[in-house]
């Protein structure tokens, strides 16, 4: 049984409302779920990029005393060699996670100079925790920045495409409401949101091709490319989003709890194909069930304890 006091994470509340035999797989299989090695390849991608882009929030100031071009450059590097050299990811794994993490970190870096230099940050992934109902929802924020007046909350994304609707989709993004219920609490005047999508190099490796000649692909991609694989979007939230947003969470959160209490999580169909694919779980769910003992199923790594 959770602790309701640990709360839950958005990733964990999205995939109870999708399936609660879902979100029983992803955080309580094995006593801390388990995800596909493809989840896995782009988690540590993301992640990578993430303290990339951290870095360059904590030394953005500097700006404001020369020219910091070389500085990022530098900086990128070495952390996203230190995230990958810290992770016990395969060799493969780790040269696809350093070439994807690398490009779209210096698009990022390269857009930033380019076109924020109005920016100040005002927070740097900031851990949160917020009531909700009875419980709470915990995470972090990529940033929170200042410009025009306004104080917004910035949320880092990495997307195999960007859809031309993407503007029309956003202001309803439960994450991005969840975090800015969660930063209001804390104080800080949120009243939007600035997106920066990078699009993640598509290509996959051919047959004939060796992993060295695929990566070197990947990296020339990206180079071309350069800083129109990252997209910025201001969207200004409404409040009524952000208490029904938060009301509706409340509830998933009791429903969760009550599971936790039952031991029962059902399989809901609806889930199994989503707008975002099949589920990875599918297999293992209808064809070969597995109790959460024992080794885990092939094409699946265990996760790390969390919400």
């Amino acid at each position: 049984m959770s602790d309701r006091k640990s709360g839950l994470t958005h990733s964990g509340i999205e995939a109870f409302r999708r399936c609660p035999k879902r979100y029983w797989f992803a955080n309580r299989a094995g006593g801390r779920g388990i995800a596909s090695e493809q989840d896995a390849l782009y988690f540590h991608i993301g992640s990578a990029y993430h303290a990339a882009m951290e870095f360059v929030g904590k030394v953005w100031e500097e700006r404001k005393n020369g020219d910091i071009s070389e500085i990022l450059g530098n900086g990128i590097a070495d952390v996203i060699q230190g995230y990958a050299e810290s992770k016990p990811i395969g060799e493969e794994m780790r040269a696809l996670v350093l070439t994807h993490a690398r490009g779209l970190a210096y698009a990022h870096a390269d857009l930033m100079m380019e076109r924020c230099q109005h920016w100040d940050f005002v927070a740097v992934e900031k851990d949160f925790e917020a009531e909700v109902g009875s419980t709470k929802i915990w995470g972090r924020v990529d940033a929170v920045v200042s410009h025009s007046g306004r104080t917004w909350l910035v949320e880092h994304k990495a997307l195999s495409s960007v859809p031309d609707n993407f503007i029309e989709i956003v202001p309803k993004d439960a994450q991005v409401l969840r975090y800015a219920h969660a930063l209001q609490q804390s104080g800080y005047p949120i009243s939007g949101v600035i997106y920066t999508v990078g699009k993640k190099c598509g290509l996959r490796q051919k047959k004939a091709e060796s992993r060295e000649e695929f990566v070197k692909r990947v990296s020339d991609d990206y180079e071309k490319n350069g800083a129109g694989a990252i997209h910025h979007f201001d969207v200004i939230l409404d409040r009524g989003d952000i208490s029904r947003c938060a009301a509706s969470t409340a509830e998933t959160l009791e429903e969760i709890h009550k599971r936790d209490e039952s031991g029962i999580w059902t399989q809901w169909e609806s889930g199994c194909d989503h707008k975002y694919g099949t589920c990875e779980f599918y297999r293992i769910c209808l064809t070969c069930p597995w109790s959460g003992d024992g080794e885990v199923p092939s094409g699946f790594v265990l996760r790390s304890k969390r919400g």
